[in-house]
């Protein structure tokens, strides 16, 4: 993979990081301990019952929200990480080129399509086991 292309990668893991730490402050206070890291404020409407109500469903669908933010915040941090060490690009588990088509759909992409289609299947395998 060219530096350029590494560069418009890193370009847009930058710009979707921002995004997400963007969306992330509106109802989250970042937590100094972990880069991707956030903690989901309380609001406080008022005093009656139904306020209440509605206090605890907002934080419970921002601790939701929360929490699919920061893994999606975390998985890009590990990528830029990647091109720091000049790992990125490289499927995790066969150790050859992820395809460009497929980093430009999702440059945080940790396998390539052959293995990714593998890997995805031992996870559903598993998860289908889980249940019995």
């Amino acid at each position: 993979m060219s530096p350029q292309d590494i560069q418009k990668f890193q370009a847009k893991l930058l710009s979707e990081k921002k995004n997400i730490e963007s969306q992330l402050s509106e109802f989250a206070i970042k937590d100094n301990t972990k880069s991707y890291d956030f903690n989901t404020k309380r609001e406080n409407l008022g005093f009656s019952p139904e306020d209440d109500a509605l206090e605890e469903e907002n934080f419970l669908r921002n601790i939701v929200i929360e929490q699919a933010l920061e893994q999606r915040l975390k998985e890009i941090m590990e990528s830029l990480a990647k091109i720091d060490n000049q790992t990125f690009g490289i499927c995790e588990r066969c150790h050859k080129p992820i395809e460009e088509a497929k980093l430009e759909v999702n440059p945080a992409s940790d396998f390539c399509i052959a293995c990714n289609k593998i890997v995805s299947k031992q996870q559903k395998n598993i998860k289908t086991q889980a249940e019995y």
